[in-house]
């Protein structure tokens, strides 16, 4: 954990169902989506403000600072939050398409022989998808390795949207819903065997990047 970070505030983090039953919209789904963006911070995962229905950053620079997140809550009414991933965290995205049948990223683990249930923290998407966050202190790896259709391994200075994040629906390919959690950090295991076996990762591995934001350091 981020020796800048705060510590994890105790919040309630409801149960499948309870979270399933918060409507897109509403007051609950704003102060969730808020809690998860401190809690996220205070694991050490620096936070930015994205616009609905796009991943665009409404403020630079990132931070992990509670007081700065609860500000932008304020500034920007029902925002959406990004985690930018530091090197102690690497979330595998798995992918599901409704409208593209080749990008079902659950058909490619199958082929992958990956065993289910895949045991982590985990962030169901409003598409169906799923964000299986591992840590990965140490391992160096940044942005974003594709593994398979619809199957992608997301690394430092990768964004990833924060359980709550609300979709509208305006768009076809993103139906309206919530991104709801499964678990919380405390669950998130440590890399596992047969997807380092997968990268065949190296200490300093070459890879591609298409993050967001180039990373200077957290802000104050």
């Amino acid at each position: 954990m981020s020796a800048y970070s705060e510590q994890p505030r105790a919040f309630f983090k409801g149960t499948p169902q309870q979270n399933h039953e918060i409507g897109v919209g509403s007051v609950l789904a704003a102060k969730r989506r808020l809690e998860w963006a401190q809690n996220g911070a205070a694991f050490g995962i620096p936070v930015v403000p994205i616009k609905k229905g796009s991943m665009q950053s409404l403020k630079q620079p990132r931070t992990l600072k509670g007081w700065r997140i609860r500000g932008w809550a304020k500034e920007f009414p029902g925002c959406n939050f990004a985690y930018v991933l530091t090197d102690d965290w690497c979330v595998l995205n798995v992918d599901k398409h409704p409208h593209l049948r080749d990008e079902d990223g659950f058909k490619s683990l199958l082929q992958m022989n990956v065993v289910y249930p895949i045991d982590t923290f985990i962030v169901k998407t409003s598409r169906g998808g799923r964000h299986y966050y591992f840590k990965s202190s140490g391992l160096g790896y940044t942005g974003n390795r594709k593994l398979a259709a619809g199957v992608h391994l997301l690394g430092q200075g990768h964004t990833c949207l924060t359980p709550f994040t609300e979709r509208d629906g305006r768009r076809k390919a993103d139906p309206a819903g919530l991104y709801l959690p499964i678990g919380d950090f405390g669950d998130a295991k440590e890399f596992p065997d047969w997807l380092a076996t997968r990268l065949k990762l190296e200490r300093s591995p070459q890879s591609h990047s298409d993050t967001m934001f180039p990373l200077p350091a957290a802000s104050a």
